[in-house]
């Protein structure tokens, strides 16, 4: 007879799933921009669900390792600037 075993983690511990959030994400980005796509930080943090802050970490995450991340400033009038990966940047 199969016997079943719980995985479950103490409360303490995080779970595989929030363990794993920041490395979901940042191949989140990579899959969002591979057609060349630009946009906001702010529209991104909407669509993965985290804040500004987090996703502005996850593209310096992403730099850090080689990829070409590249971003136009915010103006003074409150235009959000934008953000893409540029795949003909080596």
């Amino acid at each position: 007879m199969t016997e079943i075993v719980s995985l479950a983690l103490s409360p303490t511990r995080r779970t595989p799933r929030t363990r794993h959030r920041g490395l979901v994400r940042c191949l989140s980005l990579l899959r969002a921009f591979q057609g060349g796509r630009r946009a906001t930080l702010q529209e991104l943090a909407v669509e993965l669900k985290a804040c500004e802050r987090t996703i502005r970490r996850d593209f310096q995450v992403l730099a850090e390792v080689g990829y070409p991340v590249c971003h136009t400033p915010e103006s003074d009038i409150g235009v959000r600037g934008l953000w893409w990966i540029d795949p003909h940047d080596h």
